[in-house]
């Protein structure tokens, strides 16, 4: 029996030493030009002190794995997911040398501790968070853990709010604003040439859709560590851009404010900035709810838009839709007015895209019993307005707060005989 347990311990400590050599099998050598430590005469709370952004180097020692493999940086916070980074390049056969691009979090001034390593996988994987269980798949061999204490030097310049909402600087994070739109700005170690002459910190906007190669750069102008640069997004009723990208910089010199910059003239003046924040994606939100298409016609001021008996009706919405404690929504509901007849409910929505835009399909704008000509309008409200009384809807429609802005009138210009118009 005692011969079975010295066999026993003397296989767990060929796995304990196979598991630590595979390990070694990736070495990190150096941040930038700074030398690593290796893992025999590491402590194991060492930190390498880096830059946001770092070119780390290595060595691969051993036979790589069958097949096709891809050697990936991966790096995390404290109770984060690991965030793989575009994969290493090989500078010499057989991934003998390698080098690898690595980003500590976004460029804001936020210093902290991270936790990074180099593995090797067979599968192509995805760039950002991976679960653990998929990276326990699909990795052949790591290196040691490292952990890194981020550093910073020189300016650093970081959008902290728009319009009050906080940014956070996460994926797929898409900001709400207004046709005019409060944005804060936040600079540090912003260089001084002397007491007159101070560095620029100033915003830049540009369309991205419908997409737009021009950059505006706001007129507000900031010279101190914090302030804050109203953002125009555009002319109401003159411009179609809905959704934008915001960022901040510290300059030297400023580009030309208030005119179209094309992209290749603004990578120049790039290169001149002391330092550039990230970029924010916003929305805009048209700030009043109102009708914009009807069938696809633009709504003009003042006019008789032609319809049919049920045509799809576009518009805005000032703000998102409440939702109560017990899941209830407001509804946006489209209300035809005739002219000394009672108003009736043509269909009603609770679907609002970003930008603040709904849509309505086949709404209900008039049977053989109703009048060809009326008054269209908006209103939201947590009401049924479906069971509200015809005699009782137009006083409860004048007393509504939040209705559109303007009236759109509306000719039907045919009727034809079926079932009745359907919400959505």
């Amino acid at each position: 029996m005692r011969w079975v347990q010295l066999l026993a311990l003397m296989l767990l400590a060929m796995v304990q030493c196979q598991a630590e050599t595979v390990q070694e099998q990736i070495a990190v050598t150096h941040f930038d030009n700074d030398a690593i430590p290796s893992a025999s005469s590491r402590s194991n709370d060492g930190i390498a002190v880096v830059n946001q952004r770092v070119t780390v180097r290595g060595t691969f020692a051993g036979p790589l794995p069958d097949g096709i493999c891809y050697l990936y940086p991966a790096v995390r916070r404290e109770g984060e997911l690991w965030t793989i980074q575009p994969a290493a390049r090989s500078l010499k056969p057989h991934w003998s040398q390698w080098t690898a691009d690595v980003e500590f979090g976004a460029r804001v001034p936020q210093s902290g501790r991270y936790d990074f390593k180099m593995l090797l996988s067979h599968n192509v994987l995805p760039i950002g968070p991976v679960p653990n269980d998929i990276l326990a798949r699909n990795t052949a061999t790591e290196s040691p853990v490292l952990h890194v204490l981020r550093k910073i030097n020189g300016p650093v310049v970081w959008i902290p709010s728009i319009e009050g909402q906080v940014v956070h600087q996460v994926d797929n994070e898409v900001l709400r604003v207004s046709y005019e739109s409060p944005i804060e700005v936040a600079a540090r170690d912003l260089p001084n040439k002397n007491q007159d002459a101070k560095a620029h910190l100033a915003v830049a906007v540009l369309p991205t859709e419908p997409w737009s190669d021009f950059y505006w750069v706001m007129q507000d102008v900031l010279h101190g560590p914090r302030g804050v640069v109203i953002g125009h997004f555009g002319i109401p009723r003159l411009h179609n851009y809905v959704q934008f990208r915001v960022q901040a910089f510290a300059t030297w010199k400023l580009p030309p404010i208030g005119v179209p910059i094309p992209s290749k003239q603004w990578e120049e003046y790039a290169k001149d900035f002391l330092a550039e924040s990230e970029p924010v994606n916003v929305w805009l939100w048209y700030g009043e709810t109102r009708i914009t298409q009807l069938d696809g016609t633009p709504i003009l001021p003042g006019t008789v838009i032609p319809a049919d008996q049920q045509s799809q009706v576009r518009g805005n919405v000032r703000r998102p839709l409440r939702v109560t404690s017990d899941n209830k929504s407001e509804k946006i509901w489209l209300i035809c007015v005739p002219r000394g007849l009672d108003p009736w409910v043509a269909g009603w929505t609770t679907v609002v895209q970003d930008g603040g835009r709904w849509t309505i399909n086949f709404p209900q704008l008039r049977n053989e019993r109703q009048p060809s000509y009326f008054e269209l309008e908006v209103v939201v409200s947590f009401d049924d307005v479906s069971k509200i009384s015809p005699s009782s809807l137009r006083q409860w429609l004048n007393d509504a707060q939040d209705r559109s802005t303007e009236k759109v009138r509306v000719r039907v210009q045919s009727v034809v005989s079926g079932p009745a118009g359907a919400s959505q």
